[in-house]
């Protein structure tokens, strides 16, 4: 009998270059199925979702692969999710490893199991996958990070198979991969709440002169009736919350930032650095940010603004004058993320 095949897809830079090789036929063995665990829209990064959705899943219908998307189901029918999970008042397990009051230590991690491994599991299970004549699970882990391929777990109705470490493949192999097939390189995919973010996960983007602008446009349709002469009602129709600022540090490297990086990066040299627009189809993709902007509300107390989703979508002005400061002059605009994830999120500091 033959074995099932199926890809753990995981969203990031290694799983996408996977699904290009295989596009090409030079992945090594093709998988009859790519599967994405979701562990939920209010817990996958949104950028992750929206590569999946715009990018990973349009490229695997014109190459003909199979690449689906999986959520875990309760007993009651219900989708659940890795959020939901770790923030239900009733819960008396944390499933991520966030640190342990009083001991500090990192709590258990089986949030990977129980929301992919099992998720995916079950699915090749349900497919047919048995001891006696397991699923191969093909597993997107490159050669720099090899350590990897020992921790992952596998189920008894399971083979895992490493393609990218039997190509001898590096990430940034798979990044020259991505790039040449046409796409946006993908975000490292991972929970937005994820513990194990590192700080380089963030930017900080240094200082700003004459502070930041906020705006929040909100635009309502009248709705009318012929027998009123009076406006009866209106209906919110469009919603845009945008930011001006100054960059004060006005490096490359938030220029590629502030023209949605839609460059080919920053080129180090010898004793030099360089900035060129990125001409291939991957340019009118643009890629969003994140924005955390950290202010004082009323009392003196800090409040934060979260922008989930943000564009430059007036370009970038900068003026080089001996008596004035450079800096880059950048406006930014929200946009949907989904429907269990809002656009922007205000948390001010109380007193305790």
């Amino acid at each position: 009998m033959t074995n099932l095949t199926a890809f753990s897809f995981g969203g990031g830079r290694q799983s996408v270059a996977a699904l290009v090789l295989q596009a090409q036929g030079k992945l090594g063995q093709d998988f009859d199925h790519w599967l994405f665990s979701n562990v939920g829209d209010d817990s996958e990064h949104p950028a992750t979702l929206r590569y999946v959705e715009e990018h990973a899943i349009p490229f695997a219908e014109r190459h003909g692969i199979d690449l689906r998307v999986l959520h875990k189901v309760g007993r009651d029918g219900q989708v659940k999710t890795l959020y939901g999970q770790v923030t239900r008042p009733e819960s008396r397990s944390i499933d991520i490893p966030v640190r342990m009051e009083g001991s500090a230590a990192p709590g258990n991690r089986s949030c990977t199991g129980d929301f992919k491994i099992k998720v995916i599991g079950k699915w090749l299970k349900d497919h047919g996958a048995t001891p006696d004549n397991p699923a191969i699970v093909g597993v997107g882990i490159s050669l720099d990070e090899i350590e990897r391929a020992n921790t992952r777990r596998a189920l008894p109705h399971e083979r895992v198979v490493y393609p990218l470490l039997d190509l001898k493949l590096r990430l940034t192999d798979c990044i020259g991969i991505i790039r040449a097939a046409g796409l946006p390189l993908p975000p490292k995919s991972s929970c937005w709440f994820c513990p194990f973010h590192r700080l380089d996960a963030w930017t900080d983007m240094g200082g700003t002169m004459d502070g930041v602008e906020v705006e929040l446009k909100q635009e309502y349709k009248e709705l009318t009736v012929d027998q009123l002469v009076d406006i009866p009602a209106r209906r919110l129709t469009k919603r845009e919350l945008t930011f001006k600022t100054k960059l004060a540090e006005p490096t490359l490297e938030r220029l590629n930032w502030a023209l949605n990086s839609a460059t080919g990066g920053v080129t180090t040299g010898a004793g030099f650095e360089s900035l060129e627009p990125d001409d291939s189809s991957a340019a009118t993709q643009p890629t969003y940010s994140a924005v955390m902007l950290d202010g004082y509300a009323p009392g003196g107390l800090r409040r934060r603004i979260i922008l989930r989703k943000v564009l430059s979508v007036e370009g970038v002005k900068t003026s080089y004058k001996k008596e004035d400061q450079t800096v880059f002059e950048v406006s930014l605009a929200t946009h949907y993320v989904s429907p269990s994830i809002t656009p922007f999120k205000v948390v001010d500091e109380v007193d305790a």
